[in-house]
């Protein structure tokens, strides 16, 4: 009996909120379902997500996710085992569900990620932006493995894609992140913008026009905003923090919490990244 009917006549594991059950039902490609719960973002709580676990092969595997209180919003994503894999140590590491992980999946159909196609375009790095020097353990886009590098004083270097709103701005951006230098507690973090994508977010267009202003200046302001997102690609700077401050500002990202204010926790900062802001 081949895999694919096996699981079809395989009944699901019901893990309950056991993520330890889930992780083992993936090791040996069974089906099985758990509960998890994700941040909302922006600090706004956390909402409970249905997961199901289908491997379809040795090698591939789909994530059903739907949010408990509304079935009507639900994905399901198709993964390679390690990418897979990798998604559900982060949960582990993380306490709770990204949604911007599923970046790491070959495809996805639904209502959660409409903008999965577009996400996963501008995840894609080309050889020169992937370069990795010697002594850095590769993380891809996993913060998870960022933040378990710290805990065991690793250099490493993950890329970062985000999507997020602040001060009426649509921004979608990569960022690579590289951790080095670890001593007396502390560590060095240098992150560089390696793409960056700005729209006005449409509550801001409609305040714009409640105001009077011309699709002609919309347009204009538009123009202004993406051209300043472009001219901040290559950016970079460094900056030194306390390892847990880092983590925990790691964490928020993984999260989706974004502020004006992530760098402050750091015990100094330089470079073009923060003009005007070093200290």
């Amino acid at each position: 009996m081949d895999l694919a009917l096996a699981v079809a006549l395989a009944a699901a594991i019901d893990c309950g909120s056991s993520w330890s059950c889930f992780e083992r039902a993936e090791a040996h490609a069974q089906p099985a379902t758990v509960t998890r719960s994700v941040s909302s973002g922006s600090g706004s709580g956390t909402t409970a997500l249905e997961l199901r676990l289908t491997p379809i092969s040795p090698s591939t595997a789909t994530l059903g996710v739907s949010v408990a209180s509304a079935p009507g919003q639900h994905e399901t994503c198709t993964f390679q085992t390690p990418a897979l894999e990798g998604l559900l140590e982060d949960v582990d590491t993380m306490g709770t569900v990204s949604i911007e992980a599923f970046v790491t999946a070959d495809s996805c159909q639904g209502t959660l990620l409409p903008n999965f196609t577009q996400m996963k375009a501008k995840a894609a790095l080309s050889p020169e932006e992937q370069a990795m020097p010697t002594g850095f353990e590769n993380c891809g886009f996993s913060l998870g493995c960022l933040v378990r590098a710290g805990e065991q004083q690793h250099p490493a270097i993950a890329w970062n894609a985000v999507t997020f709103s602040l001060f009426g701005l649509d921004i979608s951006a990569v960022s690579l992140l590289r951790t080095s230098d670890f001593g007396n507690g502390d560590v060095t973090l240098y992150v560089k913008t390696i793409k960056n994508d700005v729209t006005l977010d449409p509550s801001l267009i409609a305040q714009m026009r409640s105001q009077h202003m011309s699709s002609t200046q919309i347009a204009q302001a538009q123009a202004r905003a993406e051209q300043n997102a472009h001219a901040s690609v290559g950016n970079d700077g460094t900056c030194r923090f306390h390892v847990a401050a880092l983590e925990a500002l790691l964490r928020r990202w993984y999260e989706g919490n974004f502020s004006s204010d992530d760098w402050s926790t750091a015990e100094s900062c330089h470079g073009k990244m923060f003009s005007g802001q070093q200290r």
